[in-house]
């Protein structure tokens, strides 16, 4: 991959990370019986002070960079005043 093209891609996580930290959003499907739910996060660290003699092993002052998105399935199959089934899955 071409460097300026990482670098750039790599500028674009970390900016949207100090902005939007955390985004989520969540919409109803079949008459409210069904609830997707959905997330997304990132995480940046930057190493501002490097000592001389570590130097050479980094090729960026990047630590860590990581993404993390989720998604939230809420599906009611019953519903009722005295009874109530509902599935969930996380991913």
């Amino acid at each position: 991959m071409n460097k300026k093209v990482f670098l750039g891609v790599i500028f674009f996580l970390f900016m949207l990370g100090a902005v939007l930290p955390q985004q989520g959003s969540a919409f109803y499907l079949f008459g409210d019986k069904l609830r997707v739910k959905g997330s997304i996060y990132e995480f940046v660290t930057y190493g501002t002070n490097d000592d001389k003699d570590t130097q050479p092993y980094h090729s960026t002052n990047l630590g860590l960079v990581k993404s993390k998105a989720t998604l939230e399935l809420l599906y009611k199959a019953v519903d009722n005043p005295c009874d109530a089934l509902n599935f969930f899955g996380f991913f």
